[in-house]
């Protein structure tokens, strides 16, 4: 009975989580945003499944199986996943991030992952990628079935780390998938969701059998009693620490920043209704931001509504254009203006700015060879102006003096990767 049962709830489950994630990314960006950000929706239910999975993982360690050393190191591992998924409680307590992970964590986050990991591509966080996705692939399909044990020491193997149920390997194969984010949609925290999910029911898949007294070998219950608690807990957890204004503060700057990338992801499939509505929102919230008049009025363009993107850029052209008259020097205003006009389809205005903007960085790095400020925005001039060589040899020197930088960085990489797609 409990085989009948176990593998269709399983599969049902993962059927439903695939439709939710689906659904929301398609139809209701703000949900997935929800879903996908650190300390929200998603975040909570990565931390209560892998909760979860440490409680089961400890149980089947008590219990006498030939597996015990295994799920007493498992239950460790999710003990510091589980950790390292809040950062330790830093923000729930409202800790300072202690120098030495200010210095050295890529997030300025009181966690171990972001020291090797983070907000942009390294060459060790691709190989790192890969190498997981194709352990969790081989693990849930070649690893679970039988035959596997033909293959040298894989027996052996087995007799220590026990095989998950073959009927979990959609869990780990889409979580490879989207670990190794293809789309570019933020799905390496489904993935998250769904390798929580996948262990969960491995852990209880294995109480099944080597502690009938904690679950009853004939029902599944204890899988729907697991997951629907882990999902009240993720709900009401979210909601109580957006109930707290200290907390709500930090969550709204998240959703916030994600209301933009997610503006522009939704624009690069296509989707210019959602971007549309998203730079609305949030020009709601920041009505003098002339970026996110910019992309509203491409969002415009590209579903056809010429006046409106017209008026949009107008208004963004006049807020620069106060900026510019008191600081006609700052490059940022320059490059602004020049983008406006170009969306505008005013080319002369646009070389002229782009001009202005290259010779105030060069002569602004002149004085200030060491300013890693300066060295910036002249890679930057120098990117809008098509000497994309140039702006990476100025992005270099900009994350050479100032390392832990988020913007100096991700515009070195963004470059690069530019450069290695320009013809010749």
């Amino acid at each position: 009975m409990r085989n009948n049962l176990e593998r269709p709830f399983s599969i049902m489950f993962y059927v439903m989580l695939m439709v939710i994630f689906a659904s929301l990314a398609t139809l209701s960006p703000m949900g997935y945003i929800w879903l996908t950000y650190e300390d929200l929706l998603g975040e909570w239910s990565q931390f209560y499944l892998f909760a979860a999975t440490l409680v089961c993982a400890a149980t089947l360690a008590r219990h006498k199986n030939r597996w015990r050393f295994f799920f007493a190191l498992l239950a460790l591992s999710c003990l510091y996943v589980s950790g390292e998924e809040i950062s330790w409680g830093q923000r729930l307590l409202n800790l300072e991030t202690p120098a030495f992970f200010q210095q050295h964590n890529l997030q300025q986050e009181t966690n171990l992952h972001n020291f090797i990991t983070g907000p942009y591509n390294t060459l060790l966080k691709q190989s790192i990628e890969i190498a997981l996705a194709m352990a969790l692939i081989l693990f849930s399909t070649l690893y679970a079935l039988r035959i596997s044990e033909r293959i040298p020491g894989v027996a052996a193997l087995k007799r220590w780390l026990p095989p998950p149920p073959l009927f979990l390997w959609p869990y780990f194969c889409t979580a490879a998938l989207f670990e190794l984010r293809l789309l570019r949609f933020n799905e390496a925290e489904l993935a998250e969701i769904l390798v929580g999910a996948a262990m969960l029911l491995y852990t209880l898949h294995y109480l099944h059998r080597h502690a009938p007294s904690v679950v009853h070998q004939s029902s599944v219950r204890p899988q729907a009693t697991a997951l629907c608690t882990v999902i009240f807990l993720a709900l009401f957890t979210t909601g109580l620490c957006y109930s707290s204004p200290r907390l709500r503060h930090g969550m709204e700057a998240r959703i916030d920043n994600g209301v933009k990338k997610f503006a522009d992801r939704y624009g690069r499939y296509g989707q210019w209704h959602h971007s549309r509505h998203l730079y609305m929102k949030l020009l709601q919230e920041r009505p003098e931001s002339v970026a996110l008049r910019q992309r509203l009025a491409f969002a415009e363009k590209k579903l056809g509504h010429g006046l409106q993107a017209a008026q949009t850029l107008t208004e963004a052209i006049r807020l620069d254009m106060r900026r510019y008259g008191r600081e006609p020097g700052n490059i940022a205003v320059n490059l602004s203006l020049a983008q406006s006009f170009e969306l505008l389809g005013n080319l002369e205005r646009m070389a002229f700015h782009h001009k202005q903007a290259l010779d105030y960085g060069l002569r602004k790095v002149s004085l200030e060879p060491d300013n890693a400020h300066a060295n910036y925005w002249l890679g930057r001039s120098y990117l809008a102006n098509g000497a994309v060589d140039k702006a990476v040899k100025q992005f270099e020197r900009a994350a050479q003096l100032q390392p832990t930088t988020y913007r100096f960085q991700r515009a070195l990489q963004e470059a690069r990767l530019k450069l290695q797609f320009l013809p010749g």
